[in-house]
């Protein structure tokens, strides 16, 4: 991997792999949130990798989308992915898509980095960063093979504006106040 590809300090990178060391010893196996690393003032020049999630791919097994979002367009949208003992695989671009915020009417700009052909139950760390950011470290663990147990999270709605709605109850129940 080449230094222009990925800009870590040692301080920072040893410091991320501590926190992945941390949570494969305490047997924490689902997708952990990202981790910040410290950001020396004046030193971001571009927004900061914002809104850190992860998904499954159509394979769960083998398959993890690393998004992102930003109020502005960046450059060099990327995740570098690696091993939780620090040794890195390799770096993915994030593609950008972009929308009009239908209630502020800003634009807004997301970023994803699809990832396949990873093993079956393996913990993953990665690094999500464009330029003018920091990276966002996070953890996340593929799916055994098989028929298995995992954790996970679901959200949603959380665009949908509810300003000026009123809930109606169903028929044959009635509310004091509803909301």
């Amino acid at each position: 991997m080449s230094a222009d590809t990925f800009e870590l300090s040692r301080r920072t990178l040893l410091a991320a792999a501590g926190v992945m060391v941390a949570a494969v010893s305490t047997g924490r196996s689902e997708a952990t949130a990202a981790v910040p690393a410290s950001r020396a003032s004046g030193s971001r020049l571009g927004p900061p990798v914002h809104g850190l999630h992860l998904q499954f791919g159509a394979d769960a097994a083998t398959e993890m989308v690393v998004s992102w979002c930003a109020l502005q367009s960046v450059g060099r949208p990327r995740v570098v992915l690696g091993r939780v003992d620090g040794t890195f695989e390799r770096t993915t671009d994030a593609v950008e898509t972009s929308y009009v915020d239908a209630k502020s009417g800003r634009a807004a700009f997301a970023y994803h980095a699809t990832f396949g052909g990873l093993r079956a139950g393996r913990m993953y760390m990665y690094a999500a960063m464009h330029d003018g950011a920091e990276p966002e470290f996070g953890t996340f663990r593929t799916i055994a093979p098989g028929r298995t147990a995992f954790t996970f999270t679901s959200f949603g709605d959380q665009g949908t504006p509810s300003l000026g709605k009123r809930y109606v109850p169903p028929a044959g129940v009635t509310l004091a106040n509803p909301p």
